[in-house]
């Protein structure tokens, strides 16, 4: 399955972990480059920097 996590902070970072353990297709996208630098360290997602509410990312 192919997931879209906008946001990795604790609730979302949780999630991603999860997510990933059921070997889903992640991409992870934040405004936070250090949260998204970890998110794609720790676990088998691609990352985005960025904010996930503007079109343009999108």
């Amino acid at each position: 399955m192919q997931i879209l996590v906008v946001g990795v902070g604790n609730v979302g970072m949780s999630l991603v972990g999860q997510l990933s353990k059921e070997q889903h297709n992640i991409t992870v996208v934040d405004t936070n480059s250090d949260n998204v630098e970890f998110a794609v360290n720790n676990f088998d997602v691609m990352g985005l920097v960025g904010n996930g509410a503007s079109y343009q990312m999108m």
